[in-house]
């Protein structure tokens, strides 16, 4: 099982676009309250960027992730498990700002 620790992109936003480097995350959109709507992360298994809805927000399938709201160190609920139509085949939790397969 490999985990890494990732690191926070505040810079989620700006004008580097949507590619973030390996290792980092962030948030992305605000909902009614705030919140953020999505968790983007640089995918662990290939060289691209994947994203969850959070703190609400949905997938078409109804899928969604529970964030802890610890901006730094998050943890999302359940697993990731990117095995879906365009997925990277990759499963795994983000506990405490490490990403972790499973």
């Amino acid at each position: 099982m490999v985990s890494k620790r990732y690191r926070y992109a505040d810079e989620c936003n700006d004008d580097r676009g949507p590619d973030l480097r390996p290792e980092e995350f962030c948030f992305d959109g605000q909902g009614p309250e705030g919140l953020p709507k999505w968790f983007r992360f640089h995918c662990p298994r290939e060289s691209r960027e994947c994203q969850v809805p959070i703190n609400g927000q949905r997938l078409p399938n109804g899928a969604t992730w529970k964030f802890d709201g610890c901006v730094d160190t998050p943890t999302l609920t359940p697993s990731i498990n990117c095995n879906g139509a365009g997925g990277c085949g990759w499963h795994g939790w983000v506990r405490r700002g490490e990403v972790t397969d499973a």
